[in-house]
């Protein structure tokens, strides 16, 4: 089948920006070595974090954060191309479902989170092509109302996706990690660029269809990709030939992630990124069992000795329910307290076609000291440089 492709760049990165813009909460929290003590800070948005005591104006901002604030969303008309081909979009949510678009098909799929009315009319949710519904057990169907191909390709976030409409409801695509992946591309790059290109080893554990993997390695990483299925594993060997990266340093591994990250550790390999979403429970290839209350601990250990003297970061996500920003902060935070840096954490959400967000789990970023300083001199320069061309107008 032919492949889908994004309308333009100009759109990917705006809708980059909005993914970045989609976290309800986001917070920080910055290590150093030197004063022995863990330094956090609370924030909206992203920004960059800097090491030292609060001013009082921060206290003052981060004590007006905490307190309740109305939020005033935005309603506009629907867009007129609201069901135009292109990639993924989520048009609307609320009964615990979403409305989703990928390529030219429009499906309904379960959001139990979505515990509101949606917005759009009856007869929006009534052009769905496909609806998957899930029982009381965990079982689920697909019901097909219109002509549908299972098996198709788009591109989001400039990766291409094999999509397909699995037995279980899934789609190979995860809209919420696209913050995650700008991150990481751009984390990659800007290392690489101080450092002459230096080799970058990145570990991508349950590492699923490959959406990080793919972002590490347009960004230069030599990467390592593990998942316990084979299935899923060709699954992402296939969006790397899309994404025309087959050629590229990835190594694909159908291993049990746990076993394997001990089998790395007795061979001494280290890796100056590591990637994991661990699932709430798991199987490995051969019937190892991965519960993830009962193997966090153990994995990360296991991190903290993977990572090389040269560690960049930690890419933690997760979609356990009760699992939140502070607790995943806190699963992180020895990383922080050994090496230095910083830690960002905040929901995972898919912003829709008139402004709400979906949430859609969580994550943790821990980053290494060295990128830490580096993002506070660029904001140091970019802001000097704005004063300059301010007083030249005045």
């Amino acid at each position: 089948m032919a492949r889908a492709k994004s309308n333009s760049s100009k759109k990917e990165k705006a809708r980059g920006r909005s993914a970045k813009k989609g976290a309800s909460k986001r917070s920080s929290k910055s290590f150093s070595k030197a004063a022995g003590k863990n330094r956090g800070q609370a924030t909206k948005g992203r920004s960059s974090h800097k090491s030292g005591a609060r001013s009082n104006a921060q206290k003052s901002s981060a004590s007006e954060s905490a307190m309740p604030q109305s939020v005033e969303m935005p309603m506009p008309d629907l867009p007129p191309k609201l069901y135009e081909t292109g990639p993924y979009q989520l048009l609307d949510s609320g009964n615990m479902r979403k409305l989703e678009r990928f390529g030219n098909y429009i499906l309904i799929r379960p959001a139990p989170q979505a515990i509101w009315p949606p917005q759009l009319q009856g007869g929006d949710w009534g052009r769905a092509d496909a609806v998957f519904t899930r029982d009381e057990e965990g079982a689920g169907q697909w019901e097909w109302r219109n002509k549908i191909s299972r098996d198709f390709d788009v591109m989001y976030s400039d990766i291409s996706f094999q999509i397909k409409l699995t037995n279980f409801g899934h789609t190979g695509l995860f809209p919420e990690q696209i913050d995650n992946w700008m991150w990481i591309r751009e984390q990659i790059r800007s290392r690489m660029a101080r450092t002459n290109n230096a080799n970058l080893h990145v570990l991508n554990l349950f590492a699923y269809t490959g959406g990080s993997t793919l972002a590490a390695s347009q960004a230069g990483a030599h990467v390592v990709h593990v998942d316990a299925a084979k299935g899923v594993v060709d699954w992402a060997r296939k969006n790397a030939r899309l994404c025309r990266l087959d050629e590229r340093p990835i190594r694909w591994i159908v291993d049990d992630a746990m076993k394997f990250m001990e089998r790395e550790i007795r061979r001494e390999h280290k890796y100056e990124g590591i990637i994991f979403d661990p699932p709430t429970f798991g199987r490995g290839p051969k019937g190892e069992v991965f519960k993830i209350e009962a193997q966090l601990k153990d994995l990360m250990e296991m991190t903290k000795q993977l990572l090389s003297h040269r560690a960049l970061f930690v890419v933690y996500s997760c979609h356990t329910p009760g699992f939140t920003p502070i607790t995943m902060q806190n699963q992180l935070a020895p990383i922080g307290a050994a090496r230095g840096g910083r830690i960002d954490t905040g929901e995972m959400t898919v912003m829709d076609s008139r402004g709400r967000q979906l949430p859609s789990g969580v994550y943790a970023r821990w980053l290494a000291r060295d990128a830490v300083e580096h993002e506070e001199s660029m904001a140091e320069q970019a802001e000097k440089k704005s004063k300059k061309e301010a007083e030249k107008k005045e």
